[in-house]
């Protein structure tokens, strides 16, 4: 009986042991995906460099770096605070004269805000004021975690406030790229003052979790379980928000203002079935879905600059004085 129950006692050990062993190396795998996907100090080769997420083709990008560094150094430097007290900032640039017509501008995934620097420009030349946020954990505004949108689109709501507290007759447009289109998007289901007029989003994705999956299963070759539900459990615990509610499509099904959706049928990053998703579930009054023949992920208006601001301007304008 002895030598039972010590070999018994024996087996316990190793198999606790085992399941230490088990759970250490799936927290570590687990901590490196959620890093890779949510911590804006993590490098994130593994996702650019990826064959699946390649641009479609070299672009001449003189004319937009210079509009970048044009827009830049006119700008004013703005902050403000968040809902969860973080300091945020902004690019500012306006008119002398007061305009009532203005566009906040809202940039993607790993992006420096003047990366979209051209685009502020364009609205800017039009006649827009332009707010260009550092989006949280990006540049300038603090943050430890991407937001993918979800709390992106309170800080969208407090630039809001911010703009209405210098021109209570605003006219507001909102725009957004990739991650920036996603935030615009939940914006759209939110309770926005009349100040908001349209909305215009290019290339968002369905919700945070359909993004990583998708990723997960073209770099890695993974399912997304159990590796998705452990990375949003510690997005819960560190970042505060569920990837399942950083979800675009669910927003848009409570959108009361237009919106322009467009994106690129070649867009191997965020798959073009994402877009056709997202018109199908909008219940905006107007929407329209501006569709760019052989364009990737964000390319839209390198490949096709003066049909997309045209499409852009026209759209922002029909709603704004």
């Amino acid at each position: 009986m002895m030598k039972i129950h010590v070999k018994t006692k024996k087996y316990t050990i190793i198999v606790f042991s085992l399941l230490i062993i088990v759970t250490a190396v799936f927290y570590f795998i687990l901590n490196m995906f959620y890093n890779i996907a949510l911590s804006s100090k993590t490098n994130k080769d593994a996702v650019f460099e990826s064959s699946h997420n390649a641009p479609t083709k070299n672009f001449d990008m003189t004319d937009i770096l210079n509009d970048n560094d044009i827009f830049k150094n006119k700008s004013q430097i703005v902050k403000i605070k968040s809902f969860d007290n973080l300091t945020l900032t902004a690019y500012k640039l306006s008119h002398k004269e007061p305009y009532d017509k203005w566009v906040i501008i809202s940039h993607g995934y790993m992006q420096q805000p003047y990366q979209l620097g051209h685009a502020g420009l364009k609205f800017f030349t039009n006649g827009y004021n332009v707010l260009l946020p550092h989006m949280r954990g990006h540049g300038d505004s603090e943050g430890s975690y991407i937001g993918m949108g979800f709390h992106d689109s309170k800080d969208i709501a407090k630039w809001i406030d911010y703009i209405l507290s210098l021109n209570h007759r605003a006219e507001i447009v909102i725009y957004g790229v990739s991650m920036g289109a996603a935030a615009t998007m939940i914006t759209s289901g939110m309770n926005m003052p009349d100040n908001v007029k349209c909305f215009i989003e290019d290339c968002g994705y369905t919700s945070a979790w359909d993004e990583f999956a998708y990723q997960l299963k073209k770099i890695y070759g993974l399912p997304s379980f159990p590796i998705m539900n452990g990375v949003n459990m510690l997005a819960k615990i560190r970042a505060g928000y569920d990837l399942k509610d950083a979800a675009p499509i669910n927003y848009i099904q409570k959108c009361t203002k237009p919106m322009l959706f467009i994106h690129g049928d070649k867009d191997s990053f965020v798959p073009f079935q994402m877009a056709e998703k997202l018109y199908a579930a909008a219940s905006c009054p107007e929407k329209e879905l501006f569709i760019t023949r052989n364009a990737g992920h964000a390319e839209s208006f390198k490949l096709y600059e003066d049909i997309y601001w045209q499409k852009v301007l026209d759209f922002a304008d029909k709603y704004t004085k």
